[in-house]
């Protein structure tokens, strides 16, 4: 029943990471797609906020808070169901394996991060190809090809990062900032 709720510190955790990936989005960009997408760091930020708050906690961070400020921002609040709540949902994959990913900087926690990782961007991919043919009339290889035209490299530059950060003090950071949420 405590993971359903927020306190005071997650709140401001929650606040400062929204924030921060808000950042990672608006302005790490490294490419800008004609009808919307871009090259960006912003899933680095969506994998530290899975990483710190609990499966719920996540979807209602990613998918409720930063998908409807990302939707205002962007300008598409009427394409939110799928290209921003539904897609940015398969993020919860790496907080339903956050324990195992902060207990030790193992190979076991790296695989656990690579792999929900990857299927929470597969996730988004295959939301935002369904909001291609849904949305947009694009038949699907055409939203396909246009979609992964700017996601696969945001995946693979964030990939990197979160590497990187993985072997960095950082994990630590979070599992001290958290742990109380954690079972």
């Amino acid at each position: 029943m405590k993971n359903l709720s927020f306190g005071i510190r997650q709140l401001v955790l929650m606040g400062m990471l929204v924030a921060i990936t808000i950042v990672l989005d608006m302005v790490f960009k490294f490419y800008q797609q004609a009808n919307g997408g871009s090259i960006n760091l912003a899933m680095v930020g969506l994998v530290l906020i899975a990483l710190s708050f609990s499966w719920w906690q996540t979807w209602f961070t990613i998918a409720i808070v930063f998908g409807i400020l990302s939707a205002i921002l962007d300008g598409y609040v009427i394409y939110y169901l799928f290209d921003y709540g539904l897609a940015l949902s398969g993020f919860v994959m790496i907080a339903l394996l956050r324990e195992t990913i902060l207990k030790q900087r193992s190979w076991k926690g790296l695989l656990a991060l690579l792999t929900t990782f990857t299927l929470a961007f597969l996730w988004r991919l295959s939301m935002h190809v369904i909001s291609g043919v849904l949305y947009f009339e694009v038949d699907w290889l055409g939203s396909i090809l246009y979609n992964i035209t700017y996601l696969l490299p945001s995946f693979l530059l964030s990939l990197v990062a979160v590497i990187a950060l993985y072997y960095s003090n950082l994990t630590s950071v979070i599992r001290n900032l958290t742990m109380e949420s954690m079972v």
